[in-house]
């Protein structure tokens, strides 16, 4: 254990109170902004808890020359879409996955205008749309504020040398399905004050720097720019199969809660027969058969050998050949798939590199530069 006692080492980090809440530490938050003289720096969601954007803007109006500085989540971004998982309801949450999930849609175009609409109904879109609102009604602080595009970290008020500080988590009570059960009513704040060159206060003040340097999205760019241009970017294909899989995985009890979360579902080959491809290694006498694709990706795939994986190791070489039998089906299509096969490994003698074997379930894993993007039915 430390010598330090308790007072010795709040002293050290220059801290100077501790609330269980937001909602508990109004009074002071409105003292320490009424007499700031040199700087207010916040950051948060929307900054409208505990004291909303129009009272933040009348105890600042009348302070010339102080450095007022706000940063809030940009709603129309990755990080916030992620974001709204844990500062909505999971029924909430469910009606966006079920309109990202449903395939009963006319148009892509029907498709996306259903589930912008489901969005806007949740936070932090909400609080986004709120700000930039009440902005447009004070534009002496419309040059003050940017919106950020990361995974919100903290809420943070600087007040020349007084520090608040409240963390987000990517978490919500697992005893609690209301809309307040998020991270925010939960988590403590946290006040230092800059003595001594405390070492926290330096950090959050780097945080606040770096975000500001790194967020040029300011009242302009997100009253001019083209909202169906990003709303199209913001929900293509490989985003919503992120968000459908991080809300599954968070909320359907029905999943198994693994560990492991490295890679998202993917579709295996879809071939009918399924394809057989060999494997032979470049500088050794030896081949496999393997009856099946496990796992793909852009770069590599991952297959089940039917045998010995004694010969191979980690970093081999290897080339594949389609071994498939087609001859037993009369179909056109399947004659296709066999092509298709054919010109995937064989068209350039594709070479791939084992990077992951496991010799007791017989699966190896391969990285190639031409590993095939996908294989199923129609192409």
């Amino acid at each position: 254990m430390s010598s330090l006692s308790i007072v010795q080492q709040t002293e050290a980090l220059g801290l100077i109170g501790a609330w269980s809440s937001r909602r508990e530490v109004v009074e002071d938050v409105r003292r320490t902004l009424k007499s700031a003289k040199r700087r207010v720096w916040m950051a948060g969601i929307a900054l409208n808890d505990p004291i909303n954007f129009r009272d933040i803007a009348s105890i600042l109006r009348s302070k010339s020359g102080c450095d007022v500085r706000f940063l809030t989540l940009d709603g129309l971004c990755k990080d916030a879409l992620i974001r709204s998982l844990v500062v909505n309801s999971p029924a909430e949450v469910g009606r966006l996955v079920a309109a990202m999930e449903s395939k009963d849609f006319a148009t892509p175009n029907s498709r996306l205008r259903t589930i912008v609409k489901s969005y806007k109904m949740l936070n932090p879109w909400k609080a986004f749309d709120n700000v930039r609102n009440q902005i447009d009604l004070c534009p002496a602080m419309s040059k003050a504020i940017r919106y950020y595009r990361r995974y919100p970290m903290g809420w943070i008020v600087i007040a020349d040398d007084e520090f608040y500080w409240q963390p987000y988590t990517f978490g919500r009570r697992e005893d609690s399905h209301a809309e307040n059960a998020a991270d925010v009513p939960v988590m403590p704040v946290i006040s230092f004050a800059d003595r001594r060159n405390s070492a926290p206060c330096r950090a959050i003040e780097d945080h606040f720097q770096n975000l500001w340097a790194n967020s040029p999205q300011d009242q302009w760019y997100v009253t001019v720019r083209n909202e169906e241009r990003e709303w199209t970017q913001l929900f293509a294909e490989h985003n919503i199969a992120e968000y459908c899989a991080a809300f599954h995985a968070l909320y359907d009890k029905s999943m198994e809660r693994r560990s492991d979360q490295r890679s998202l579902p993917r579709r295996a080959c879809e071939l009918s027969p399924p394809p057989v491809l060999g494997l032979n290694h470049t500088s050794k006498d030896v081949a496999l058969i393997c009856p099946r694709i496990i796992d793909q990706h852009r770069d590599g795939f991952c297959l089940e050998a039917n045998g010995t994986l004694d010969e191979f190791a980690k970093d081999d070489v290897v080339t594949i050949s389609n071994q498939t039998d087609y001859s037993g089906v009369d179909s056109q299509i399947q004659r296709g798939h066999s092509r298709v096969l054919t010109k995937y490994f064989e068209q350039h003698e594709h070479k791939y590199q084992i990077r992951h074997i496991d010799h007791s379930t017989g699966v190896i894993g391969l990285k190639g530069s031409k590993a095939p993007t996908t294989i199923h039915s129609g192409h």
